[in-house]
């Protein structure tokens, strides 16, 4: 039930462009999609206390001016290794964007989705298509017959 309503309310916040619909069929693969929400709550009370927001490279990798382990900024689980916290500090003000990629297969498109918050959120959320990874017939056709050209 619970999972149902976070489809819910995530789906109604892609029709109202609040996330980009990409993170909504993120092909059923929940475990390479971000908890934007547990993310945030972590990020908020980051800034808080320190005044800007923590960073988080692929791979759940810390940027050099970070001390400690991802656990210490944020649940683990919420970041998957696909995932990447990136920060600003622009004009406006501070601000972050969660970019996190779901990777083309040959039967389904993949995505690069980012998320931003902040004050410039809506220039840093977006979604790229990644298209399907196609094989040539011929590369096909060498492949499970045997190139026997190269003999």
């Amino acid at each position: 039930m619970k999972r149902k309503t976070l489809l819910l309310i995530v789906t109604a916040a892609a029709i109202l462009g609040l996330v980009p619909v990409s993170y909504v069929a993120a092909r059923h693969a929940t475990n390479m999609t971000p908890d934007l929400a547990t993310i945030n709550t972590a990020e908020n009370a980051y800034f808080a206390m320190h005044g800007k927001y923590f960073q988080v490279l692929i791979n759940n990798q810390l940027p050099e001016d970070q001390t400690g382990v991802l656990a210490d900024y944020v649940d683990p689980k919420a970041v998957p290794m696909n995932t990447a916290i990136d920060t600003y500090v622009g004009p406006q003000g501070s601000g972050y964007a969660v970019r996190w990629t779901i990777p083309a297969t040959m039967r389904e498109e993949g995505a690069i989705n980012s998320v931003g918050y902040g004050p410039e959120a809506l220039s840093r959320t977006f979604t790229e298509i990644i298209p399907i990874l196609q094989v040539s017939s011929s590369t096909a056709r060498d492949i499970t017959r045997g190139d026997r050209s190269r003999r």
